[in-house]
């Protein structure tokens, strides 16, 4: 196949998903020369949260030779993100297998799980430590309840997007919600200007004319004191307070004042958080995981979170603490052990496993697995990260813990690819998958027959696979079509104060 103008090309992997021959234009998707894409990991052009997944999807055509089409996500080494829908045929023996790719630009690549405050720090930090040399403010609008003007508040917001990004320095504009924004703009345009112009561009919306209740506050961007790898955070403990008090939290002039604030804030989050683990003060989150075959709650999963008077951690919050403070970690993993022995004396409700989530590094500690050893009759599930595949190859300690009464759920991306070879040796009751996976509704009805192929290897050693984070209900009839599925997320609802109330939670019809 010679080079063309057309937008289709194809690939011939090895077993390593090794790119050994490439034909077509991959000048657009790939932004090189098909003939140079030779000798590279295709994974190289996927998008990062992606690539483990494609690499699986891969890997489960070659294992089962079964010829299979799904979705994938290239990157541009010139920039640009484009949806492909690649066909892979297997090659006699399974030992390569021949992709070809079809362009989908009706299909945009939204990053599951990047939410406002992540999506604001990466504008900020490209911004500040790009070559930008405008002077630039970072102005948080609250455009009030709209509830109240009894207008069709999807019309009105697109509206007000639009206005915000005709203000907006390359349309720098972030949703923290329906009604708060934010917006990054020249230091020449003042917020009065951003307000009239929200105020003009939706007046013919509004009932009688009442306009827009605007409230802003303005914050200088400046890298000047600013500490690049802490500014993630700040952006996060920006957005938080802006999302829970609205403009009236933001009362720092500056970004460097901001971020000494959210310093100010991890410090006391932080050193509650320690106080709570030794003194066994921490409060807990339940969250049903439902068995789709029965649609009932299966096992209930705990999380350890801190609310009082002075900070508002939920689990997510506590997870990026201790991820970077083993000993927090070790702190919080012993209170959750000790938690679940509580629980274990008498408060699961009948039918239900309890689970928890713990480091690898926790479960070789005593004071960890002193807890978790007195409660091993129960039954309960331990989802174990931090798994590398050394450790995964002496999995004696992981033995240990079934021996003893335990479930163990793996990470399916820390497992690698599912083949008979290692799930014979692997002593594991779930996997659990990446949360990316679900995150597109199309995108993954293009992966469900890879998925069923998946699930009947790892039936045939009585392992089940765990689906996270499921939003919406389309997911759902899909992952009924994969045999054992388990899932869990905010479509079920919020998080429960105890477990006999997640156990009781219904599956949404």
């Amino acid at each position: 196949m010679s080079q063309t103008a057309s937008p289709d090309f194809m690939m011939v992997f090895d077993q390593t998903c090794k790119i050994v021959k490439a034909e077509g234009n991959t000048l657009v998707p790939l932004g090189v020369a098909a003939n140079k894409t030779v000798g590279s990991p295709f994974t190289d052009y996927v998008v990062a949260d992606e690539q483990f997944l494609t690499q699986e999807m891969v890997a489960q055509v070659l294992i089962t030779g079964q010829s299979s089409s799904f979705i994938v996500y290239l990157q541009s080494m010139n920039g640009g993100i484009t949806a492909y829908n690649m066909s892979v045929l297997v090659a006699p023996g399974n030992k390569s297998c021949q992709a070809t790719f079809q362009a989908m630009p009706d299909i945009k690549y939204e990053p599951y799980g990047q939410d406002s405050a992540d999506e604001l720090g990466d504008a900020v930090d490209s911004l500040l430590f790009g070559n930008v040399e405008e002077e630039l403010d970072l102005t948080f609008v609250d455009i009030g309840d709209l509830n109240e003007l009894g207008v069709d508040v999807e019309a009105l917001t697109d509206r007000v997007e639009e206005s915000l990004r005709e203000s907006a320095y390359e349309g720098t504009v972030t949703r923290i919600d329906d009604s708060k924004y934010t917006v990054i703009h020249d230091t020449e345009i003042t917020s009065e200007l951003i307000e009239s112009g929200m105020t003009e561009a939706t007046q013919d919306m509004i009932p009688g004319g009442t306009g827009l209740n605007v409230e802003t506050a303005t914050v200088g961007l400046s890298d000047e004191n600013i500490e690049r790898e802490q500014l993630a955070d700040t952006m996060r403990y920006a957005v938080d307070q802006f999302k829970e008090n609205g403009v009236s939290a933001v009362q720092q002039d500056s970004l460097a004042n901001m971020q000494q604030a959210a310093q100010d804030q991890r410090s006391v989050d932080i050193g509650e958080l320690e106080a709570a683990a030794k003194d066994n003060r921490l409060t807990f989150q339940f969250c049903p995981v439902f068995h789709l075959g029965s649609g009932r709650a299966e096992h209930i999963q705990v999380e350890p979170a801190l609310i009082n008077d002075q900070v508002n951690l939920d689990p997510f919050k506590v997870e990026g603490y201790v991820a970077a403070d083993n000993k927090l970690g070790l702190l919080v993993d012993t209170a959750m052990a000790k938690h679940l022995g509580d629980y274990a004396a008498g408060n699961i409700p009948e039918g239900a496993y309890l689970s928890s989530t713990f480091p690898v590094k926790s479960l070789t500690k005593k004071e960890v697995v002193g807890s978790l050893m007195a409660i091993a009759k129960a039954r309960p599930i331990l989802r174990i990260h931090g798994m590398d595949q050394d450790l995964l190859q002496r999995a004696t300690e992981l033995q240990t813990l079934r021996s003893a009464g335990f479930l163990v759920c793996l990470h399916g991306y820390e497992v690698g690819a599912v083949n008979e070879d290692k799930l014979k040796t692997l002593p594991m009751d779930f996997v659990s998958m990446d949360s990316q996976l679900t995150g597109d509704t199309r995108t993954f009805a293009s992966r469900v027959p890879i998925l069923q192929q998946m699930a009947e290897i790892c039936a045939k050693y009585h392992i089940r696979m765990l689906f996270q984070e499921i939003r919406d209900p389309a997911i759902i009839p899909m992952l009924t079509q994969i045999q054992g599925s388990l899932a869990t997320g905010p479509l079920f609802g919020a998080p429960a104060s105890s477990a006999a109330e997640a156990a009781s939670a219904t599956m949404p019809a």
